[in-house]
């Protein structure tokens, strides 16, 4: 049982690696309408040129962990940043279960999709352990 757990926990960590800075296209940029995902500190230029996203951190995560029963599905809370030409950069937050799950980066939407790994029962997620899953609109 334990080799299997361990064998599921790998599986959530090494599956996302091999594609956690993957954008929609082999060369890091993202068009409108791809979904994508990025580890701590991934980035991806969106095709206008003129726009690259960053993802920062998880700050907070208060998901209900995996297996177990909750009242409420909790939140996290992904830290991302635009820089858009000729403009400061600008850093924003999205969460999985509250507002805002979007954002307005130029004249794209950015929306979060998914958190991955969930989180596990009694413990805690390495920080570089997490992917984010977007979509650019």
């Amino acid at each position: 049982m334990v080799t299997l757990r361990r064998a599921a926990v790998a599986a959530l960590v090494l599956v996302p690696l091999s594609c956690g800075t993957s954008p929609a296209r082999g060369d890091g940029t993202v068009r409108s309408g791809a979904e994508f995902q990025l580890a701590p500190g991934g980035s991806v230029r969106v095709a206008d040129g003129a726009t690259t996203l960053r993802f920062d951190r998880v700050s907070a995560d208060s998901r209900c962990p995996e297996g177990v029963q909750c009242v409420w599905e909790g939140d996290a809370t992904v830290v991302l940043t635009a820089t858009e030409r000729g403009r400061a950069a600008r850093t924003f937050e999205l969460h999985t279960a509250a507002e805002p799950s979007a954002a307005t980066v130029g004249a794209h939407r950015v929306r979060l999709t998914g958190l991955v790994p969930g989180k596990p029962s009694g413990g805690r997620i390495a920080p570089g352990a997490y992917r984010v899953r977007l979509r650019l609109d």
